[in-house]
């Protein structure tokens, strides 16, 4: 080999050298198949808590220098606060083997006041007039038109089923005197009263029947005032209510809403001698009666009281003031009836518009009205006083009240009225009463 060949390899030896001497980067090919899960060795991974020792009193803390847990002072920890127990009510029982205790559940989930339907439902009867915080007035609002619509359905003679209140409101205002009691005793809650329900049995034990009440307050002059007003929209000498003496010592006053009693307050259900009371809290009591009219729970008396005769007092009119504006569809052979109250020598502005469906409009009372209604409901012959207009597809007139009192404007659509209309077909009728000024 000559020089010059030795000299060539010599250079490319050294040049070979040089390139794995200095650092070059490294190539993959790219490939997309799955990387390998990489294997975890579990003794060269430290655990950021390890298991925790049972502390002594005076308590352990996790140190991290060493890994391991310090027994060291235990800061204070305050004691908590006992439990706040709502005191029970005073009537209540709590046993589950209580027969009245299951009861007094079933009644309290049936005054189902909460409800939507309910409580929209006892909106819709409380009239302008009687506007306002709760009173009186609004109270009879709301049983009045119960009492006018409520179309009675016998049921099982006990009280193991007991129908909510929004359920009797969407059946129609159907039901038995149970479903009566505590659909108004949960409309009265709606609206921001207090109310409970009764059951007694008639001497004998039966039949047995069930009602609401509604709290007046705990001061005569509060009952003598509701007095007032019931015996004025009513024209009734007295009023019935319950009366009992809580644990302070104040007399509270409870009357009576029962069906059977025809208007608030009236007279109550001839009892066998005792009787329960059922509070929408699932509270419950019961009485035992010396007679058929007195009965006691602690004090707790059955009394018909009569009230001085109320005085009426005058009433501020604006120029006008809007009573009912409505529309309503009514069925052939049914009725429809608005009620207001008013003063001797109101005016009101009464307007009834059922196109060409001829109806017959009625103004009258609440004693006429209820004598017509009984009539209309039982098919009875009866005679009363009413102004009418007979067979007609609108009317507008004046009505001037003769006295103080509660009024009614009815439209008929049947032929219950001798020489009345007889369309056979459903109505819908516009009525607008306006209070307008005094005579």
């Amino acid at each position: 080999m000559g020089p010059i060949s030795k000299l060539i390899i010599g250079i490319l030896l050294g040049i070979c050298i040089v390139w794995i001497a200095i650092p070059h980067p490294t190539y993959q090919s790219l490939s997309l198949s799955p990387q390998p899960t990489p294997t975890v060795v579990s003794e060269n991974i430290q655990p950021v808590i390890t298991l925790q020792p049972t502390p002594t009193q005076t308590g352990w803390v996790y140190d991290s220098k060493t890994g391991g847990y310090v027994d060291v002072a235990a800061p204070s920890v305050p004691t908590p606060l006992p439990a706040v127990t709502a005191a029970p009510a005073t009537l209540m029982t709590v046993s589950t083997d209580d027969p009245n205790a299951i009861e007094a559940q079933k009644i309290a989930q049936a005054i189902d006041y909460s409800n939507d339907d309910v409580h929209n439902f006892a909106l819709k009867q409380v009239q302008h007039s009687s506007a306002g915080y709760y009173n009186i007035a609004q109270i009879c609002d709301v049983w009045q038109t119960i009492y006018n619509q409520w179309t009675y359905v016998s049921e099982p003679p006990n009280f193991e089923y007991w129908t909510s209140a929004s359920d009797s409101i969407n059946n129609g205002l159907k039901g038995n005197c149970a479903d009566y009691a505590t659909l108004n005793a949960a409309v009265i809650e709606s609206i921001g009263g207090s109310s409970r329900v009764v059951t007694a049995c008639a001497p004998g034990g039966s039949p047995c029947h069930a009602y609401a009440e509604v709290y007046l307050g705990n001061s005569h002059s509060g009952l003598q005032t509701a007095s007032n007003y019931i015996c004025s929209r009513y024209n009734c000498g007295s009023i019935h209510y319950n009366t009992i003496t809580d644990a302070q010592g104040n007399t509270e006053y409870w009357l009576n809403l029962d069906w059977q009693a025809q208007f608030p307050g009236g007279p109550f259900f001839q009892n066998d001698g005792t009787y329960k009371v059922f509070y929408p809290d699932e509270g419950y009591s019961e009485a035992t009666c010396s007679n058929e009219n007195t009965c006691t729970i602690t004090e707790e008396t059955n009394e018909n009281v009569l009230l001085q005769q109320p005085l009426v007092a005058p009433t501020m009119v604006s120029p006008t003031l809007t009573i009912v504006d409505n529309v309503v569809n009514i069925p052939y052979n049914t009725n429809e009836g608005y009620y207001f109250n008013g003063n001797a020598g109101n005016i009101y502005q009464i307007s009834v518009n059922a196109g060409l469906t001829p109806i017959n409009i009625l103004v009258m009372d609440q004693t006429n009205y209820n004598i017509y209604q009984n009539a209309f409901k039982s098919g009875s012959a009866v005679s009363f006083n009413a102004v009418t207009y007979k067979s007609v597809g609108s009317e507008d007139f004046d009505y001037t009240l003769p006295s103080s009192g509660t009024y009614y404007v009815v439209i008929d659509n049947s032929n219950f009225l001798t020489g009345s209309a007889n369309s056979k077909t459903s109505a819908i009728v516009t009525t607008k009463i306006l209070l307008i000024g005094n005579s």
